[in-house]
Order: C-alpha cells, then sequence, then structure tokens
C-alpha cells in the first residue's frame, strides 16, 4: 500500500512538473515577445511626440519671426497645450527666445517715449532713426535705446534716457514642462510595457518558488517511503 501511494505521489509530482516547465516557458517567452514588440511601439510613440512637438515649435518660431500678434498666441498655446498632455516633449533648459518679439516691443516703447517728450520729429527721420539703431537690438536693448538717444540729441534735442518702459526680457521666453507619464498612444504603450515585465518578473519568481517546494516536498517524501 505505501509503495502504491509513493509511486501515485511521484507520478503526479512528476506531471505537475512537466505542466509547470512547459506552461511556464511558453506563457513567460510569449510575454516576453509581446513585450518586445510594446517596446518597439512605445519607441515609436515617443519619437511621434518629440517630432510633433518640434513641428509647433518651429511654427512658434515663425510667428515670431512674423508680425502677427494673433498668429503667435495662437501658436503658443497650441504649443502649450501639446506640451502639457505628452510625455517626452521637454524643449530643454532654455526653450525659445522671442526675439524678434522682443525687438518690436523695445522699439515700439522707445518711440511712444520719444513721442510722449514732444520732440516733433517727422515720422520719416525717426524711421530713418530706428533702421540706423535696429542692428543694436542684437547687443541688448540699451544699446538701441542708446542709439536712438544718441540721434536725437544730435538733431538738438535731449532725450530723457530713463524714459522708455522697456518689456522685461524674461517674458519672452516660452519653455513648457511635459508630464512624465501622460494618456496618449505613448504613455499607454509605456503602462502595457510595465505591467508586462511585472508580469514576466512575478511569474518567473513564482515558478522558481514553486520548483523549489515541489522539490522540497519530493525529498521528503522520498524520506519517508
Amino acid at each position: 500500500m505505501d509503495i502504491e501511494r509513493w509511486e501515485n505521489d511521484s507520478k503526479v509530482r512528476k506531471h505537475l512538473k512537466r505542466l509547470l516547465r512547459h506552461a511556464g516557458f511558453y506563457v513567460t517567452w510569449t510575454c516576453a515577445i509581446v513585450l518586445m514588440f510594446c517596446l518597439v511601439a512605445t519607441a515609436w510613440a515617443l519619437r511621434a511626440n518629440n517630432l510633433n512637438m518640434l513641428q509647433l515649435r518651429e511654427a512658434v518660431i515663425a510667428a515670431d519671426e512674423g508680425s502677427s500678434t494673433a498668429e503667435l498666441e495662437n501658436s503658443v498655446a497650441a504649443l502649450q497645450s501639446y506640451i502639457g498632455h505628452h510625455m517626452n516633449t521637454s524643449m530643454g533648459t532654455i526653450g525659445i527666445v522671442l526675439q524678434h518679439t522682443y525687438d518690436r516691443d523695445v522699439q515700439a516703447a522707445v518711440q511712444r517715449a520719444v513721442q510722449a517728450q514732444q520732440y516733433d520729429i517727422p515720422p520719416e527721420i525717426y524711421a530713418q532713426y530706428d533702421a540706423a539703431c535696429a542692428p543694436q537690438l542684437a547687443a541688448g536693448q540699451w544699446h538701441y535705446t542708446n542709439c536712438i538717444s544718441s540721434h536725437i540729441d544730435y538733431a538738438g534735442k535731449n532725450f530723457d534716457f530713463s524714459t522708455p518702459n522697456l518689456p522685461p526680457p524674461e517674458l519672452y521666453y516660452v519653455n513648457f514642462t511635459p508630464p512624465h507619464l501622460s494618456l496618449d498612444l505613448a504613455g499607454l504603450f509605456v503602462i502595457v510595457d510595465f505591467l508586462l515585465l511585472l508580469f514576466i518578473i512575478g511569474r518567473t519568481l513564482f515558478n522558481l518558488i514553486l520548483r523549489a517546494v515541489i522539490k522540497l516536498k519530493s525529498s521528503r517524501a522520498d524520506e519517508r517511503y
């Protein structure tokens, strides 16, 4: 009776080992293959997010070079909305500098200051001053203001250098922070990748523990019989 029972237990243990080996192998490797395809899809989706951000970034730069404030605002809003809802869309540390818009606003501020002081300078003459001083904007707003001041002083006027209410440069930096995980295609693939990886690790550990338990029980059963 004991021999018969031992043989039955031995057959059951062998059957369980065989099932465990086949089931663990096929399921784990199937998940690993699926994970590989998902990783490729994740990389593609993340790259697509970044390329779309770059296109919207170029649209902002083009709008900055233009003269339409509405177009610039719309392009910046579109870029902000996209980055806020898509991962892997970082613009770097600096982001975009709206240099052309800043230069135009500095020129407008200086012109308003000149008009406020009632210098009675003909518009065509001031346009010549502005054209001559515009290259100074690359060196900074005060270089441009000083250039205009020099031209006005040369014309026999006394320009108040402190009058222009120049815009603060920090307002002309555009940069947005993307989320670490977004609920778009790339984010969903990242979640699937993470779950598959957890499943593979968990199943591998489970199989190892179960095999150890079966082996331990088998050794104890052999000693008993």
